[in-house]
């Protein structure tokens, strides 16, 4: 019996590489985000006046940091939604912003509200679709059958 070396390194390599969210999941998550964020479902309290701080002065934030603040994350959202004609390369990278922004805002208690962290209503569609064409497949499969039957019937002597 002889060990592989290398394809147990290869192995163990690529199962450590593995992120926890795929660049698919936190596109999800970012958009999901997105829906609430713009229909006033979530409130992000990363530019309210008086809460956020530096983490090492503890010098609370002016009005115009926070401004500036909030207007960067507003281009970093409409380049996140393709508003501009962005390449796919600057909307993946917006992309990543928001959902670093996300998982910080989280941590500090800087957000509140509630968003799906996978899209139900993409997955469903999906699904519906999946569905559809199984049905499809099923009613050809019931009429080539019946025209089987029918062939056979008709030849037996």
């Amino acid at each position: 019996m002889s060990v592989d070396i290398e394809a147990d390194s290869k192995k163990s390599s690529e199962e450590t590489t593995r992120p926890i969210f795929s660049a698919e999941d936190r596109r999800e998550i970012v958009s999901s985000f997105a829906k609430a964020f713009l229909s006033g479902k979530i409130k992000v309290h990363s530019w309210t006046p008086g809460v956020v701080a530096e983490m090492s002065t503890g010098k609370k934030k002016s009005r115009e940091e926070l401004f500036v603040k909030k207007l960067d994350f507003t281009k970093t959202i409409m380049v996140a939604c393709g508003m501009n004609n962005e390449r796919q390369d600057q909307i993946d990278r917006a992309v990543e912003e928001i959902f670093i922004s996300l998982m910080a805002w989280r941590g500090g208690g800087l957000l509140e509200g509630e968003f799906t962290t996978t899209d139900q209503e993409a997955k469903l569609k999906a699904l519906e679709v999946r569905f559809d064409s199984l049905e499809k497949l099923m009613v050809a499969l019931i009429e080539e059958v019946r025209m089987l039957s029918h062939v056979r019937g008709s030849n037996t002597p």
